[in-house]
């Protein structure tokens, strides 16, 4: 496996010798994961594949324009894409995707010239990134996650229709995100490398990538979901210092799900912000995937904790501040599954029946009041009493004698999540 991501990132550091101008930039994902054309911590799990179609038209990506009139003309007017899109979990921290895109209809003028080239676009550059998590958002206590994404570009489209470049390119970027609820915001920070490219008053060399994106449940119930997302560029030698090698772009997705999140269908649109190159008039797209294999794992954080309770008294350890606190944020996090929390009282044998049913729903009432504190609401808290009756461990040994770990064990609240019915 090392020797996989090595190569890879190889070709990543060898990939700047790309001589053309490709400004079909979108680049759509599968839906099977968070994000769509942004990236976040949300991956395949290990042994998951997944593949889909997209589809989408843009109006107006690259234009001329000079000092004497708004708009010269357009070397691009209009393309058509289809994207085959591949992926798979290598390992639950690490996939790869592939996108091929094939150019369906194209409107360009390669030069200043009357005439324009209509019809078919042939196939596009084709793209292939490593996913690799650092942090899931789903498991962090802070709900936070990172992950690097390399990336090369294969230089199999014509350069020669503004679609292609006509060399190896590539890059990196880094997505962070945070994960609260049902909703994740991520934002992603990366580098193109590629040559120099110049056309007109309009030059090309390597980038800085960026966006932000937003992603929430539209109907939990019917698996309807909306993605909000703004990407852009900019030259490193002309920093943010010109409109036309700054593009950006406003998406909005609406995506459905069935068959248990295997089958995804996205619809949406967007236009660009700026004039940059690229950067369109207008753009309509679809996809539609499949997946099937291993499901995503769980969130590894428990639905069960414990807290343990000095001999004869209602507060608990100190140290056990840290297990409410997790299972606290673990419920913010997953309130849609988990809609209840159990908060059960026990104490070990010494004392009547009676006292230690007290101090059981103190010790209960104890750590509900602690969770409340830290953000659950009171009315999803069962507060309830075991008293002795319902012991871990024996409180005596099988000779008689006391027990004074058993008994330690026994002087518990026990936190659990209740599922939805």
């Amino acid at each position: 496996m090392k020797k996989i991501y090595l190569l890879f990132f190889a070709l990543v550091l060898v990939s700047s010798s790309a001589q053309a101008l490709n400004v079909q930039t979108f680049r759509p994902g599968t839906g099977q994961v968070e994000g769509y054309t942004l990236y976040t911590s949300d991956l395949l799990p290990k042994g998951r594949f997944t593949y889909g179609l997209g589809l989408n038209y843009v109006v107006n990506p690259l234009e001329v324009g000079s000092a004497v009139t708004n708009r010269v003309r357009g070397l691009v007017d209009g393309v058509m894409t289809s994207d085959i899109l591949v992926g798979y979990g290598l390992a639950d921290w690490l996939n790869i995707n592939v996108d091929v895109p094939v150019h369906l209809y194209t409107n360009v003028a390669p030069v200043f010239i009357a005439n324009r080239d209509q019809g078919f676009g042939g196939m596009g550059d084709i793209v292939v990134n490593l996913p690799i998590r650092i942090w899931d958002a789903e498991q962090t206590a802070s709900h936070l996650g990172l992950a690097l994404i390399p990336e090369v570009k294969i230089p199999s489209g014509y350069g020669t229709n503004y679609i292609g470049d006509d060399g190896l390119s590539g890059g990196a970027t880094l997505a962070g995100d945070w994960k609260f609820g049902d909703n994740r915001l991520y934002a992603n920070l990366g580098t193109n490398f590629r040559d120099k490219e110049a056309i007109s008053n309009l030059g090309i060399n390597h980038e800085m990538t960026y966006g932000v994106g937003y992603q929430r449940p539209l109907s939990k119930e019917h698996d309807w979901n909306i993605i909000a997302e703004v990407k852009g560029s900019t030259k490193y030698k002309e920093f943010y210092s010109e409109e036309i090698t700054t593009p950006v772009e406003a998406l909005g997705v609406i995506q459905k799900k069935w068959m248990d999140e295997s089958l995804v269908l996205n619809v949406g649109a967007s236009r660009g912000i700026t004039g940059g190159y690229g950067s369109p008039d207008f753009r309509g797209f679809t996809s539609i995937s499949y997946s099937f294999g291993k499901h995503k794992k769980k969130p590894a954080a428990a639905i069960k904790e414990k807290v343990l309770f000095p001999f004869d008294r209602d507060q608990y350890y100190p140290e056990y501040d840290t297990n409410i606190d997790r299972i606290a944020n673990y419920w913010k996090a997953h309130k849609d599954v988990y809609v209840k929390l159990s908060v059960a009282g026990h104490t070990d044998s010494k004392g009547s029946n009676a006292y230690n049913d007290n101090l059981s729903i103190r010790r209960a009432k104890a750590v509900a009041k602690a969770l409340v504190a830290k953000g659950v609401p009171s009315d999803k808290i069962i507060v309830s009493t075991f008293g002795e009756n319902e012991p871990v461990a024996p409180n005596e040994t099988t000779d008689g004698k006391d027990n004074p770990d058993g008994r330690q064990q026994n002087r518990r609240v026990e936190i659990t999540l209740l599922k939805k019915e």
